[in-house]
């Protein structure tokens, strides 16, 4: 999606630094392009996990490294953390408090964010509606 939304030249792309990403994937170029630009670095063990899930912290690190390789920062226009934001993990913690404090993200109720459940279609579409009517406007 990121890629997509970068208009980015996938064509040089050709390998691949995850062990689990065959460069003759379709997807390959675009997690290349990604990891090269640092808006994506896998797990700790070399794998990127193309079949898994992507849980919600995840989701809000990748947009965010995306925006920080823009060069984009965003008005705060939300101080309230969810009441939840103890649960992020630690490496997402950075992200997923600008994402929010840019409007951008919300809760799932209750002022919860829940990082770790997974993000689903609906969720993913509404965070880059907000993002992409934020940076346009």
């Amino acid at each position: 999606v990121l890629s997509n939304l970068e208009g980015a030249d996938l064509s040089a792309y050709k390998d691949s630094r995850f062990t689990d990403v065959s460069p003759a994937a379709w997807f390959a170029p675009a997690v290349a392009w990604a990891a090269e630009k640092n808006i994506i670095s896998g797990y700790s063990n070399g794998n990127f996990g193309p079949e898994d899930e992507i849980t919600r912290e995840q989701m809000a690190v990748m947009l965010y490294r995306y925006m920080q390789y823009k060069g984009i920062e965003f008005e705060a226009v939300n101080d309230t953390p969810f009441g939840d934001e103890a649960a992020v993990s630690a490496w997402a913690k950075g992200a997923v408090g600008k994402i929010r404090s840019y409007g951008i993200i919300g809760g799932v109720g209750g002022n919860k964010y829940a990082p770790f459940d997974n993000a689903q279609r609906s969720q993913v579409a509404q965070i880059f509606k907000n993002y992409v009517t934020t940076y346009v406007k």
